[in-house]
Formats: structure tokens, sequence, C-alpha cells
């Protein structure tokens, strides 16, 4: 495939990632197992024969979702559970829940009660660069190995782990390049047509994107050697964007580029130190523990400090932070970085989406009053 093909591949599974997933199905018979947040680890699945692929908003109906939670509760688990109790799930397998949040938690709990699925927890401490931590992960990682073993009647080889665990690393350094090329080449892609690439490896085997981003990467490669800098605004956005690029679209499309993020679905899955070489379950417990959420609680490092390293590295001249309403986590931190970087005149503008939106005519006035400001 050419670049563009590329680019207009990549949107269309993440435009409708179950259309995408019933054709692959359809055509090779591929397992699929659902999984909710970055910290389950994806290479145990991928070793027992499944395809991981992360359960986004599906759903924006919020039918079925009335009669297990309240309608003022998180939006993206909401939509989670509307899609678990529809015939549209019907291609996975089973669910990984990760303990991310409270709320995340409690649906984990009632889950039983909305899917027939086979219900998985991975577990993962409030309090995650402690060596208490690491010593919790990898006990839970074995657990939850045995666990997923016994209840799919499966053994999944050392052998095929390690190989699942270097495609994995591979994935991760392939994507470190592409933010590399971003942030020394400003503009050779937009955010917009970045994050399709790295969003679409959410839903096809690592294997198949790895190719994809080798082929991209060689291609970028070509095109830097006639780029031309640009003098656009930089963007840092953080949050969740949950399949609607159109948000980037029209940041982008108000003049400024997208160079750098800290979203749930982009640089929030890779670990912040990676492991070095396989050792089970120790390399699978470093990268857990070295993963970054806003929603955990960290001895060395803050969401505040995060921001400002990735703000500094890429030069960029705002932050647009991309939350869902009632996600009370994300919010506590906001306040605090909100106040901390207006101190230092850093500007920043808060986006409440809701799950799918389309309508965008005053998100768009207010984008476009954000970047003229800078």
């Amino acid at each position: 495939m050419n670049i563009n093909e590329i680019y207009m591949e990549c949107h269309r599974i993440v435009n409708n990632p179950i259309i995408y997933l019933k054709e692959e199905k359809e055509k090779t018979g591929q397992k699929y197992i659902g999984y909710i947040c970055i910290f389950p680890p994806e290479e145990i699945l991928h070793a027992s024969g499944y395809t991981p692929v992360r359960i986004m908003g599906f759903s924006n109906k919020f039918i079925n979702s009335e009669k297990y939670i309240t309608s003022n509760c998180c939006e993206y688990v909401r939509s989670m559970i509307d899609f678990l109790s529809t015939e549209e799930s019907e291609m996975l397998d089973g669910v990984v829940f990760g303990h991310c949040c409270d709320t995340l938690q409690v649906t984990a709990n009632m889950a039983p009660n909305i899917t027939n699925k086979n219900i998985f927890v991975y577990n993962v401490p409030a309090n995650l660069d402690t060596e208490y931590a690491h010593n919790y992960v990898k006990k839970e990682i074995c657990n939850f190995k045995s666990g997923f073993e016994e209840t799919l009647s499966i053994q999944i080889k050392d052998d095929k782990l390690e190989e699942s665990y270097n495609i994995y690393k591979e994935n991760r350094r392939l994507l470190k390049e592409l933010y590399r090329l971003r942030k020394d080449k400003p503009g050779l892609i937009s955010g917009y047509d970045s994050l399709a690439v790295i969003m679409a490896g959410l839903y096809m085997p690592k294997e198949k994107h790895n190719e994809l981003l080798q082929e991209l990467l060689n291609q970028l490669g070509n095109e830097a050697q006639q780029y031309i800098k640009n003098n656009k605004k930089k963007i840092l956005i953080s949050g969740i964007l949950n399949l609607n690029l159109s948000i980037i679209k029209a940041i982008e499309e108000s003049g400024a580029i997208v160079i750098n993020d800290d979203l749930c679905e982009g640089a929030r899955m890779i670990p912040r130190n990676d492991a070095g070489e396989y050792k089970y379950p120790d390399a699978l417990a470093d990268n857990t523990t070295s993963l970054f959420c806003p929603v955990k609680n960290y001895k060395h490092i803050s969401y505040e400090q995060i921001l400002r390293d990735k703000y500094t590295e890429t030069d960029c001249n705002g932050i647009i932070f991309v939350y869902f309403p009632f996600c009370d986590p994300q919010f506590m931190e906001y306040a605090y970085v909100k106040k901390k970087f207006t101190e230092e005149k850093i500007k920043t503008l808060l986006i409440e989406t809701v799950i799918n939106t389309n309508n965008f005519a005053q998100l768009e006035t207010r984008i476009e009053a954000f970047v003229e400001s800078l």
C-alpha cells in the first residue's frame, strides 16, 4: 500500500471497528478477546492464539446501561455495558477488565449479569511505582495466566509467550519511532492520520500492525527528504478520544498540529521504561508498572510532570484536555494541573465530549479561538 492507502485503511478501521472485526473473523476465523484499559497483559492473550481487541465506546444509545448503572456515571462505562449486552459483542470469546478506576471495577463485578462471555479481571494496585507494586503485579500476572488457561481449557507455552512478548516489544519500538518522527518533522504526518494508524493497531494482530507501521515509516522516511518546515502552532492533547478522531481533525483544521499526546489509546500504551529481554513474569511486570495513567498514584512521577515533559520535548504552544463528563478521577487531577499550568502561563483548553458525537459546531469555534490565542 502507498502512504495514502495506509491512512485510508486505518481510518476505515477506526471509524467502525466492529464492522472490521466481523469482516476479519469471517475471512480468517480469527478469535478475539476484548480488553479494557491499558493495563491487561496483551502478550498472554496473544500467545494463547487470540487477537486482543480494545473495547471502546462502540455504542451511544445507553439503553441497556440504564438497567445497571445511573445516568450520571462515566459515558465510557455506559457505552461498554450497552455493547456487551447486544449481539454486536458476539465475536468476542471473553472480556478482560483492568482495574483502572472504581466504576470499571464495579462493572467487572456486574459483567456476568450483563453478558455470557468469559470475564477475566486483571488487578493493578492503586500505587504503581513501588517495589511492593512490582511484586504484586508479578503474582497477579501468574494468577491471571493460570486462570485464563483454566477457564478456556488451554495451555500457553513459554516459547509462544516469549514470541508474543517480542512481537509487542517490536510494536512499541515502531510506535516510538513514529512519535520521534512526528517530533523531529512537525507536520510530516498529521496527528489525525498518525493517531488513526496507532489506534488501528488496537483491532488487528500485532504482527500485521508491525508490518503496516514499518511500511509507513519507510515511506515517511522517503518523504522526510523533501520536508519543509512550517510554523503552525503545536498542540499536546491529553485524555481519551474513544475513537473520535473528528476532534483531532477539528484542531488541525483550525491551523494547528497535534504533535504529541497523552492519550489512553495513544502514548499511554507505551511504558515509560520498556523492559529488556524476555523473562517471565518480570518483564511483563516491568512494563505494567511503567505505564502511566492519571487515575493511579505514583511516588516518582506525576500527571503534571508527564505533561510538562511532553510539552517541552516537542516545543508545544498549548495543551488540550479531552474528557468525558463524570470521569471523576481525571477531573481531580485536571484541577491541579490546570492551576499549575495557569501559573506558568501554559495555555490550556478543556473539551468535555460525549460518545461518538458529530456535533462540533460550538466545539470548532472554541478550538479556533484557543489556537488564535496561542
